[in-house]
């Protein structure tokens, strides 16, 4: 059992060392579709570049289960204008240049 303890434990820390935050107004968007799946780019007043993420853009695809929610999500908050908090990762696998959003928080709510 402590042999799976230690392993355990440094996956997890390792997954908080490489998520991030970023809170800001959307100030774009591209729906994109590549082969069956669908693709959403965005991004976030002075977004932060690095490592894969050169474009300084965020992206979810449709292989996430809360891809739909954030579409209709970052959709609202673009034509409203209202500020965001997106969940990411360091890496870009759901769109090469642009690092991967895990979730996406609108409002009054901690996330």
């Amino acid at each position: 059992m402590k042999f799976l303890i230690l392993p355990l434990t440094l996956a997890v820390m390792s997954f908080q060392a490489s998520a991030a935050s970023k809170t800001g107004e959307i100030t774009g968007y591209i729906p994109y579709s590549e082969g069956l799946k669908e693709i959403i780019i965005f991004k976030l007043n002075e977004n932060p570049i690095g490592g894969c993420n050169t474009t300084g853009r965020f992206a979810m695809d449709s292989n996430s289960p809360r891809y739909k929610a954030s579409v209709t999500a970052i959709i609202s908050a673009f034509h409203s204008k209202t500020p965001v908090r997106v969940n990411y990762l360091s890496t870009c696998n759901s769109w090469g240049n642009s690092a991967d959003a895990s979730f996406i928080c609108i409002g009054d709510i901690n996330c």
